[in-house]
């Protein structure tokens, strides 16, 4: 986007389909709380699909924009909690997120803050 140009507007969407292996490094959750030193491992597995829609406009040099995703999840994952015998289970069904963005464009050159939610 050239801010010489004058306003632009670029729509984008898009899919994705993700799935994580149980056991692997990629779903494993492996952590110490520094404060006792007891060490938890958790493994997880499943997928995910979902859609992403946005949007950028830029006038002059300035560029606005936002961007949302959704996703189904099948995710699931247990492990021994606290090295105590408990045991603790995690379930992902859905995962969404929203952004918003502000910034400024100098011909292939954007800089930009960003910020939003997760639910």
């Amino acid at each position: 986007m050239n801010p010489l140009r004058g306003d632009a507007l670029r729509a984008q969407a898009g899919r994705r389909v993700e799935y994580a292996p149980g056991g692997g490094s990629f779903a494993e959750l492996e952590g110490i709380f520094v404060t006792t030193g007891t060490t938890f491992r958790h493994a997880a597995s499943g997928g995910l699909v979902g859609r992403t829609v946005g949007a950028n406009w830029q006038t002059g040099a300035w560029v606005f924009g936002f961007e949302a995703d959704y996703a189904w999840a099948d995710i699931r994952g247990s492990g021994d909690c606290f090295a105590i015998g408990l045991v603790c289970s995690s379930t992902l069904k859905s995962l969404g997120t929203a952004r918003l963005r502000v910034g400024g464009a100098w011909d292939r050159v954007m800089i930009y803050g960003t910020g939003g939610f997760a639910v």
